[in-house]
């Protein structure tokens, strides 16, 4: 329950009425009040507005002292329930989609129209998009389309705008075809489509607005068509990439290099099991040792640099009395897991773990979890985790998605103030709403551990 929500109750309960409590306080419309027990305004202003009421109403202590509790846990405003909404996409199955548009009199679905566009050689131009329901259908589209280049240009500014574009970036990054840009400028908001057939050019075109769109579908000329990836490849130069490949040992070396700076801060691993740079170095150089596909030997320095990280990651991270791991657990990640000794962004340089470093390492961490929740702490997901990324309070966005066979993959690393802004709330949201308690993960994993590891 929201403070707004238990404030409106207790009113209730007392008998006073909306119209003559807004005319006490002097208010010049009742609409303040019901913003307030909706969580519309920002903590200060609510905190403001309860200690008129207070000199007004009279609240018994416990009354006040279970305001004060969910005040400080934070007024949830209508805009952070909105974004908690709209990134919550992320963690359930995707039933966005079918975005719905009005065209000469007809209604129509989008992911219909592109449909006629997938056998095709297209190419899609996206910028502040702002309905799941596209992001839905362009997933979709890139899906089924492998002449389809995308291209996704990203301005983060307002807060519902930089949570569908935080969705649109973590549903589409595993697309090979998908290309995200950060820039300065873009013309429109929306979805723009070109592709060409044996006989024509045609431009797909969904504005958005406030509260409309713009629809178009129409012949283009060649010219036309030749004219907008003559100017794309101009306009990307300028951009800045957001996603990039890691296949290579060098690759490789730059992604754990680069986050190590999740050591050092709060971070959520929302990827469904244990990431391979949180493995135990110990494990990580036994699972090199014999096996290597890296094509160097065991003390060649990419490989010596390689395995100093994990042991310099792992005593600064205990070192550290700001860094904590939070793990959000899915059971189909964790089973695998278990049965194949593969965690999700298993590199192709290392064999498989043993059941036994499998063993160990999850005794290992319900231990740790258990003696040092200052530091670690784990938790099942009630829902199936579909989309896996890192988030580093202060830090930064990252993702990994590694291709079947756990070989080549795409990585992003992103820092945005916006985006913090954003997912500083979103992520305690979660670990508070959809996941098990720490004794229920606890008990599960170590059901999961002794079914189905077997040393």
């Amino acid at each position: 329950m929201t403070v707004g929500e238990y404030l409106k109750n207790l009113l209730k309960q007392k008998e006073v009425s909306v119209t003559w409590l807004s005319n006490e306080l002097g208010l010049k419309s009742r609409n303040v009040l019901y913003r307030v027990f909706n969580d519309y305004y920002s903590d200060d202003k609510t905190r403001e507005m309860i200690e008129r009421i207070y000199k007004i109403v009279i609240f018994s202590d416990a009354e006040k002292a279970k305001i004060g509790e969910l005040l400080n846990i934070g007024v949830t405003s209508r805009q952070v329930t909105e974004s908690r909404n709209i990134l919550s996409g992320i963690y359930k199955d995707p039933s966005y989609g079918k975005f719905g548009t009005v065209h000469g009199g007809m209604h129509i679905n989008f992911s219909d129209i592109l449909k006629h566009a997938a056998p095709h050689e297209s190419v899609v131009f996206m910028a502040g998009v702002s309905d799941a329901r596209i992001i839905g259908d362009i997933d979709s589209f890139l899906g089924n389309s492998e002449k389809t280049t995308a291209y996704n240009y990203f301005h983060f500014s307002q807060r519902n705008m930089t949570c569908h574009e935080i969705t649109a970036l973590i549903t589409l990054m595993g697309h090979k075809n998908y290309t995200p840009l950060l820039t300065r400028n873009v013309d429109f908001r929306g979805v723009f489509i070109l592709y060409k057939t044996e006989s024509e050019y045609r431009g797909i075109k969904l504005e958005l607005f406030q509260n409309d769109y713009l629809f178009l579908e129409t012949p283009v000329s060649e010219e036309f068509y030749n004219h907008i990836i003559y100017k794309k490849d101009i306009f990307n130069d300028l951009c800045e990439p957001v996603k990039k490949p890691g296949s290579r040992v060098v690759d490789y070396i730059d992604i754990i290099k680069d986050s190590i700076i999740f050591d050092n801060t709060e971070t959520y691993f929302s990827e469904g099991a244990p990431c391979f740079g949180n493995l135990p170095y110990n494990i990580v150089y036994d699972m090199f040792k014999d096996i290597n596909f890296f094509g160097f030997p065991k003390d060649h320095p990419y490989i010596v640099k390689l395995i100093n990280m994990f042991i310099s990651r792992q005593k600064s991270f205990m070192e550290n009395p700001a860094a904590k791991k939070l793990f959000l657990f899915d059971y189909d990640s964790i089973k695998r897991m278990m049965q194949t000794g593969l965690s999700f962004d298993h590199a192709e340089h290392f064999k498989p773990m043993s059941q036994k470093q499998l063993k160990d390492y999850f005794d290992s961490l319900i231990k740790t979890a258990k003696e040092r929740p200052d530091k670690i702490r784990f938790r099942f997901t009630k829902v199936p985790l579909k989309r896996p990324f890192v988030y580093g309070i202060d830090t930064m966005l990252y993702s990994y998605i590694s291709d079947s066979g756990y070989t080549d993959g795409f990585f992003i690393m992103l820092r945005n103030k916006s985006l913090f802004d954003v997912m500083n709330d979103f992520m305690p949201y979660v670990w508070d709403e959809y996941t098990m308690s720490d004794e229920e993960s606890a008990k599960l994993l170590a059901q999961m551990s002794d079914e189905y590891i077997k040393p």
